[in-house]
């Protein structure tokens, strides 16, 4: 993911909605839906927190949430992850620019 990070750009939200019918066989059709929700911001030249998240509206509860923070090392990046509820995931990356 942050390969591809505009630092550019000071900020962005994105929002998706999505309906799914899915009928096997002679079972009777589920209908999933879910909300999507993502954005970032741009706290310095080199520095950009991002989030992701959703609502499933047949479990009403929120989707896997990850919130990330980047940061431009000149010929490094590194990255913090973390899921904050779930599987409570927490890593570091280290990556090599590539110019």
């Amino acid at each position: 993911i942050a390969e591809y990070i505009d630092f550019n750009v000071p900020w962005s939200i994105n929002a998706s909605y999505n309906l799914n019918r899915r009928k096997l066989g002679f079972r009777d059709p589920t209908i999933t839906q879910t909300l999507t929700f993502s954005g970032d911001v741009s706290i310095s030249e080199k520095t950009k927190i991002s989030f992701r998240s959703g609502y499933d509206f047949k479990f009403k509860m929120l989707t896997q949430t990850s919130i990330n923070a980047t940061r431009d090392l000149h010929c490094w990046r590194i990255n913090f992850s973390w899921v904050p509820f779930g599987r409570s995931l927490r890593f570091f990356r280290f990556h090599l620019r590539e110019e």
